[in-house]
C-alpha cells in the first residue's frame, strides 16, 4: 500500500492485494516474490478524501477504511466472478446500443487494431468497421469514465501524471461539453449526472468568484469579477475544488446550461426539470439580465445602436476580445430559448419568462459577413484573423445549438457551410464539432471527410485522441455523437432520419439510438429502401421527417398519419408500442440538394 497528502491537503491511499494459484507468495520488505505459480490476481483498490460537496471543503474522510474494506472484498472473490461481475455491469449499458456501417474489406476485422487503423489511413477510410469500432470506443470511454464519478476532463481516469498538460483541468471552453455530447443520443444518459453534479457542486464557488470585483479575490493577472446580485460564470479553466484559472469565458454559464437542458429533453424527466436544470437556466437569465447592454452606437456593417450584446468578449482561446462575439451571442440565445421551455413545461414564472423572451427578441443574433460566411466578430473582419485551431464558437448556432437550421433559417444556414467549408481538421476536438455541423446542414459528405481525417491524422492506435502530443478524451467521446447525427437528428422538434448519409454508408443498422422526446430509434438501410423502428417512453404526438414520404405500421397495421411541412407526417403515438416505418431511400448525394 502507499497513501500521503497532495500539496493542498487531499489525502490517498491505494492498496494492492495479490492471490496466487499454485507455487508460493512471498510479501517482504514490500517486495511481492511469486514462485511456480500458475496464475495471479492482482486487486488494487483506490480512495481520496475527495467528496463533491462545496460546503464541506470538498473534504470528507480518510479514505483508509473504504479501501481497505474494497480490496478484502475483492480477494474474496475469484476472478472469474469479478469478472462476470464486470461483465453483467457493462454490458447492461453498453449492449443498448448496436451499429453496423457497411461491410469492412474482407480479412479486415482479424487484423490487430494498429495495423487495421494504419490501413484505413492508406486506403482512405475504405473500412466501415473502424468508424464502427470509433462509435462504440466513444460509449465505452463514456461507461468506464463517467458513472458514480466526478464527469471525465481532459485525460480523465487515464491521467497517468502528477504533472499532466493542461493539469488535466477542467476546460469550460469546449473540452467538458464536447465530452458530454454523446451520452443523451447514446443511450447512455445517466452518465450525465457525474456533470450536472459537479456544476452544482462547483456553482457556489464560482458564483462567488463572479461576483466578486477585486482583483486580488480573483487572481489578479485575470482581472476581478463582473460584479452584480445574481449568477455565476466561469473562466476557461477550473478545477474540481471550486477554483478556476486562466482567463474568464464570459458565456461559460450558458455554454454549460445546454448540457444540462439536453439531459431534459431527452429523458422528459419533469422532477430533474424542476429541482436541478430550471434553477441553473434561471440564475443564468438573470446573470445575463444584468449584463447584457445595449449598443450604443450603430455600426458602420450595419448593426443597428439598442441591440443587446455581452461586452468584451471573445471566442474563447482564438482571435480579439471585443463586444458582441457571435460565439457568446448565440449562447445567450440557447439558454433564453431553452428557460422558456422549462417556464412552458412546468408551467411556472410565467411573468420572467416575458422578460426573458423580450431580452431573446433584442439580441444580437448571427448575421451573414461580407465573405459570405457567419460573421464571428461584430468589428473585426474575420479574414484578418487566423483561425489555425478550426474553432466553432460561432458556429454553436448550428451544432450543437439550434438556432440556425436548413428550414427555418436558409440564408443563414448557407452562410454556416461557407464557414466550415473554410476549416481544416484543426486539432482532434474540431472534426467531432466540424461533422456535427456538416451533419445538421444534411452534408453526410463534407461529414464523412472530417470522421475519415481524424481517424486517419488525429488518434493514436489505442483510439485516444491527441493535441500537442497529449491524450485528450473530448474528441474520442464526441465522435460518437457526430456519428449519431449524421443518421438521427431530434433538436428541431422533430425527428429526422438518415438526415445526412454518406456514400460510404450505402447499407447498414442501428439499434438502440435516443431522441429527444423520449424515443428509441432503431435505423436499417440499403441502397434503395430504409425502414425505422420508434418506441416512445410517453404516449403523445411523434412528429417524422424523411427524404421521401414514410409508410408508417403498429404491428403491420397501418397508422393514420398527418402530413405536415417539409415532408413531415405525425401521428398519435402510445408509451411502449414499436413503431415501424419504411421509406424509399434518395441516394445520399442528393440528400443535401433536396434539403
Amino acid at each position: 500500500m502507499f497513501a500521503g497528502a497532495l500539496p493542498n491537503g487531499e489525502l490517498y491511499e491505494a492498496q494492492l492485494q495479490v492471490t496466487n494459484s499454485g507455487g508460493t507468495l512471498v510479501n517482504s520488505n514490500g517486495v511481492i516474490r511469486f514462485t511456480d505459480c500458475n496464475s495471479l490476481t492482482l486487486v488494487i483498490a483506490l480512495g481520496t478524501d475527495y467528496v463533491m460537496d462545496y460546503a464541506k471543503n470538498y473534504r470528507g474522510n480518510n479514505p483508509h477504511p473504504i479501501v481497505v474494506a474494497q480490496a478484502q472484498a475483492g480477494v474474496k472473490k475469484s476472478f472469474a466472478t469479478l469478472q462476470t461481475a464486470h461483465t453483467n455491469d457493462f454490458s447492461s449499458l453498453f449492449n443498448r446500443v448496436s451499429i453496423r456501417l457497411g461491410t469492412p474489406p474482407a480479412g479486415c476485422e482479424k487484423l490487430p487494431t494498429n495495423r487495421r487503423l494504419a490501413m484505413y489511413g492508406a486506403n482512405h477510410g475504405d473500412d466501415s468497421g473502424i468508424e464502427e469500432l470509433a462509435f462504440q470506443y466513444g460509449r465505452y470511454v463514456i461507461i468506464a469514465g463517467s458513472r458514480g464519478s466526478l464527469p471525465l476532463n481532459l485525460q480523465g481516469i487515464w491521467n497517468d501524471s502528477n504533472n499532466p498538460p493542461w493539469a488535466s483541468d477542467y476546460h469550460f471552453d469546449l473540452n467538458l461539453q464536447e465530452c458530454y455530447w454523446s451520452q443523451e443520443v447514446a443511450n447512455l444518459s445517466e452518465c450525465t449526472l457525474p456533470f450536472v453534479n459537479y456544476l452544482q457542486s462547483q456553482i457556489p464557488s464560482w458564483r462567488y468568484f463572479t461576483t466578486n470585483t477585486s482583483p486580488d479575490v480573483n487572481n489578479g493577472k485575470y482581472g476581478g469579477g463582473f460584479g452584480g446580485t445574481n449568477g455565476w460564470t466561469t473562466r476557461t479553466s477550473g478545477n474540481l475544488n471550486g477554483g478556476m484559472g486562466w482567463e474568464w469565458i464570459e458565456a461559460g454559464n450558458a455554454w454549460l446550461c445546454m448540457t444540462v437542458w439536453e439531459h431534459y429533453e431527452f429523458t422528459g424527466d419533469t422532477n430533474y426539470l424542476r429541482d436541478v436544470a430550471y434553477p441553473m437556466l434561471k440564475e443564468t437569465c438573470q446573470f445575463w439580465q444584468q449584463h447584457l447592454q445595449p449598443l450604443k452606437v450603430a455600426t458602420s456593417n450595419g448593426v443597428p445602436a439598442g441591440v443587446l450584446i455581452v461586452t468584451n468578449g471573445w471566442a474563447a482561446e482564438h482571435g480579439p476580445r471585443e463586444d458582441g462575439v457571435t460565439g457568446d451571442q448565440v449562447l445567450i440565445w440557447d439558454v433564453f430559448n431553452n428557460y422558456q421551455k422549462a417556464c412552458r413545461i412546468l408551467n411556472t414564472d410565467a411573468v420572467y419568462a416575458a422578460t426573458v423572451s423580450n431580452l431573446q427578441v433584442n439580441l444580437l443574433g448571427p448575421r451573414v459577413g461580407p465573405h459570405g460566411g457567419i460573421r464571428e466578430w461584430l468589428y473585426t473582419d474575420d479574414a484578418t484573423v487566423k483561425n489555425a485551431d478550426g474553432d466553432l464558437m460561432y458556429l454553436i448556432c448550428v451544432y450543437p445549438g439550434r438556432q440556425v437550421t436548413p428550414e427555418l433559417t436558409p440564408t443563414l444556414a448557407a452562410a454556416a457551410r461557407v464557414s466550415v467549408l473554410k476549416l481544416g481538421l484543426g486539432y482532434e476536438w474540431g472534426p467531432p464539432w466540424h461533422m456535427g455541423v456538416y451533419a445538421r446542414l444534411y452534408d453526410g459528405q463534407n461529414a464523412h471527410d472530417q470522421l475519415k481525417g481524424y481517424l486517419s491524422h488525429l488518434i493514436k492506435p489505442n483510439f485516444i485522441g491527441v493535441c500537442a502530443n497529449s491524450p485528450q478524451w473530448d474528441s474520442t467521446c464526441a465522435i460518437t455523437a457526430a456519428m449519431a447525427e449524421m443518421l438521427l437528428q431530434s433538436q428541431a422538434g422533430f425527428i429526422n432520419l438518415l438526415p445526412a448519409l454518406p456514400e460510404a454508408w450505402p447499407t447498414g443498422a442501428v439499434t438502440g439510438l435516443r431522441a429527444r422526446g423520449g424515443y428509441t430509434v432503431g435505423l436499417n438501410w440499403t441502397q434503395a429502401n430504409a425502414s425505422a423502428t420508434i418506441t416512445p417512453d410517453s404516449t403523445g404526438t411523434c412528429t417524422v421527417q424523411a427524404a421521401n414520404p414514410v409508410t408508417v405500421t403498429l404491428d403491420g397495421i397501418p397508422v393514420t398519419v398527418t402530413a405536415g411541412a417539409f415532408g413531415r407526417v405525425q401521428w398519435l403515438a402510445q408509451t411502449g408500442k414499436t413503431y415501424t416505418l419504411h421509406w424509399v431511400l434518395s441516394p445520399p448525394s442528393a440528400i443535401p440538394q433536396a434539403r
